[in-house]
């Protein structure tokens, strides 16, 4: 049973109320499934598939994460978790 007068932390011993918040209903990825996520999205969110942002890295001609990361944020709109894991794949490769 969801109070909703209650704060949203609110739990008493006897478990009467319960955490209201939509991230604790929703099912909590994986970290794995997270980036698959990341990636599968990346077309739709950014034009772009991987191949071509790794394409966009190379032709940069950048080495240091940091700065591959910054440009991608920078230069091209992408978001924080997406450049990480756009960086993280095309040092891996």
């Amino acid at each position: 049973m969801v109070v909703r007068n209650k704060p949203p932390r609110f739990q008493p011993i006897d478990t009467e109320w319960v955490f209201a918040s939509q991230h604790e209903r929703d099912p909590v990825m994986k970290p794995e499934e997270m980036e698959q996520a990341i990636i599968g999205n990346l077309p739709d969110k950014t034009g772009r598939s991987l191949e071509e942002w790794f394409a966009v890295l190379r032709d940069s001609e950048l080495t240091d994460k940091r700065e591959l990361k910054e440009h991608l944020k920078s230069d091209h709109g992408v978001g924080h978790f997406q450049a990480q894991t756009i960086v993280k794949r095309y040092l891996l490769q």
